[in-house]
């Protein structure tokens, strides 16, 4: 009989939300860096703000997940929870089927669970 492998380590399908926050990480610094560099900060604090803390959230979670700690599991919902509310009010329906996917997928993923385990 052949043993049931059993789903743990950075691996399969956790790749993928890692690589995304990843780039979500280098594209939100290029924009933030792009918005300070060339408008006018009145009126775009909001933004500004939120893309500072989408940045410290995302490097949190890859820390996190790197060194297999339960807390990345609550900082990708939460970093995907805030994106969603953010592409629901450009209405970026795509976007907005990604993250509940991952959201998802945090919640109820089996690799999650038995890979942070500190």
């Amino acid at each position: 009989m052949e043993k049931e492998k059993k789903l743990e380590g950075i691996g399969g399908w956790l790749i993928i939300p890692i690589l995304g926050i990843f780039a979500t990480i280098c594209l939100t610094a290029f924009d933030l860096i792009d918005t300070l560099l060339y408008y006018e900060i009145v009126g775009l604090e909001y933004i500004i703000i939120t893309q500072f803390f989408m940045i410290g959230l995302g490097v949190w979670f890859l820390y996190s997940i790197f060194n297999k700690r339960k807390l990345a599991k609550t900082l990708a919902i939460l970093f995907y929870s805030i994106s969603l509310i953010s592409n629901l009010f450009y209405s970026e329906f795509i976007l907005i089927a990604g993250n509940i996917i991952w959201i998802l997928y945090f919640i109820n993923s089996e690799r999650v669970e038995n890979t942070l385990i500190n």
